[in-house]
């Protein structure tokens, strides 16, 4: 099967996103189809990557947070491409000018078009607030968004809250209810290129110390100045709070920690350095008002660590309401101190939780798993359209 992926991130763009499509691009070609990916150029030079199907676009930096591009009117290619490649399916990730460009490819076209919801960015309205990006914008935005998830042939949806949302948030009914199938990682492949490096040793932590990590974008919306705060309150004296990625929160976050005893600020973290540093956690913490099914916990509960979610978003659904993961109210942060303090005393007997979520891990939130599904709901909407 010929597949056309199109999304406005990818690698080397380092998010939820773009490493559950690594994962998602490399399990299909292992099943034996043919990839072609759209995204946009990570410099001002347009071209595709040597030994890959990756069609490149020209971009610009998104003028308040310029770790993500916006293509430059790619439409016109997009469909010369299309036409050229012939594919069976056109998937669309992220519903903004490359996803419109895959969108109108699949229109004019004639091919099948499914859709997969991975930012509920309009939750994301703290981290934005300027003449360009605001809530009025926003919301004109997300109508859009909704309007092109809408006239996908099919949509498929990483939790059963975020299915319940868009029903109850679009402006009429979907064509096709969403498909619910979790986003997934490749365990194997996430183990395999970890480092066996001393993590205390590289982060300067003493052996002491439990260790609360955080990973993710440094913006408002993911909670790290909810994280800040509950790191002054904490009087237990041998944990400390490690806060990584990158953002437009992050230069005020270094001069933050600067002052702060216990709670550092390293930056990003190279992809080898995720399991060794989550395997030496004690918690790993999301307070995360916006994410669907974020795969930064699902790697989280494959290291055997106590993931801590917010109730916002599709958390709880990742988490199991409690069966493999613990929720604090996201209106209330003396709720994550009490949270943290009581996975922090009871460490030892948590066991069965922390192995629910390795359990979960393996069985279900897979990237075989989800592939698995994903194609099948690739043959229904082909069945469907050669039955018309």
């Amino acid at each position: 099967m010929k597949i056309a992926i199109f999304s406005d991130t990818f690698l080397p763009n380092m998010d939820g996103v773009s490493t559950y499509l690594f994962y998602f691009i490399k399990e299909l070609e292992n099943n034996g189809h043919e990839l072609y990916v759209f995204a946009p150029a990570p410099t001002h030079v347009n071209g595709s990557d040597k030994g890959y199907n990756i069609f490149r676009s020209f971009s610009i930096p998104f003028p308040i947070y310029e770790m993500y591009r916006l293509s430059i009117f790619p439409y016109i290619n997009a469909i010369r491409l299309i036409k050229k490649i012939k594919p069976d399916i056109i998937h669309i990730h992220t519903p903004f000018v490359l996803g419109t460009a895959g969108f109108l490819a699949g229109r004019e076209l004639g091919v099948p078009i499914i859709g997969t919801f991975h930012t509920a960015f309009i939750d994301m309205k703290t981290s934005f607030n300027t003449l360009l990006v605001n809530n009025l914008t926003l919301k004109m935005a997300w109508l859009y968004n909704m309007g092109i998830y809408w006239r996908c042939d099919r949509l498929i949806v990483p939790s059963y809250i975020v299915k319940k949302n868009l029903i109850k948030f679009a402006r009429k009914p979907f064509r096709k209810e969403p498909y619910v199938i979790p986003n997934g990682i490749d365990y194997n492949f996430f183990i395999s290129i970890s480092k066996n490096v001393d993590i205390r040793k590289i982060f300067n932590i003493g052996k002491e110390k439990k260790i609360i990590t955080f990973i993710g974008r440094i913006t408002k919306d993911k909670g790290v100045y909810s994280i800040v705060n509950a790191a002054k309150k904490i009087k237990e004296t041998s944990a400390m709070f490690v806060i990584c990625g990158k953002g437009p929160e992050e230069e005020n976050l270094k001069r933050i920690a600067k002052n702060m005893k216990n709670l550092i600020y390293v930056g990003f973290i190279p992809e080898e350095y995720k399991y060794p540093l989550l395997k030496e956690s004690s918690i790993f913490i999301l307070p995360s008002m916006a994410d669907v099914f974020p795969i930064s916990a699902i790697e989280a509960m494959y290291a055997g660590t106590n993931v801590l979610v917010s109730s916002e978003g599709g958390n709880m659904d990742v988490i199991g309401y409690g069966e493999r993961g613990f929720v604090y109210d996201f209106h209330n942060e003396q709720d994550m101190v009490d949270k943290i303090m009581f996975i922090l005393n009871n460490i030892n007997n948590l066991e069965n939780i922390r192995k629910n979520g390795i359990r979960y891990t393996q069985q279900i939130a897979n990237i075989k798993y989800n592939v698995q599904n994903v194609l099948k709901i690739y043959e229904e909407t082909l069945f469907e359209k050669k039955s018309k």
